[in-house]
């Protein structure tokens, strides 16, 4: 089982890091950003995630990304706990 399970693991996330690395680094940082975050939505199979970069020295937000982008495709935050406790 260990001979199967972990080269299919590793050759996904080298799939994931190809993924990303392909991203255009001519976009913008937010738009940078939520296709990182798209990729590790759907690797992970998740519902939403967001990436934030901020800077504690200035207190200050410098990018942000998030996945799906807009708001009415997220599921209430009620749903979404429901959900991810009946996948664990």
């Amino acid at each position: 089982m260990r001979d199967f399970i972990l080269p299919e693991f590793l050759s996904n996330i080298s799939n994931q890091v190809d993924e990303i690395i392909d991203i255009d680094p001519d976009l913008s940082d937010p738009e940078i950003l939520t296709l990182a975050t798209r990729s590790m939505v759907q690797f992970l199979e998740a519902l939403s995630a967001s990436v934030r970069i901020y800077d504690p020295n200035t207190e200050q937000m410098l990018s942000y990304g998030s996945y799906p982008y807009e708001e009415p495709k997220r599921l209430p935050t009620s749903l979404w706990r429901r959900r991810s406790q009946a996948r664990w």
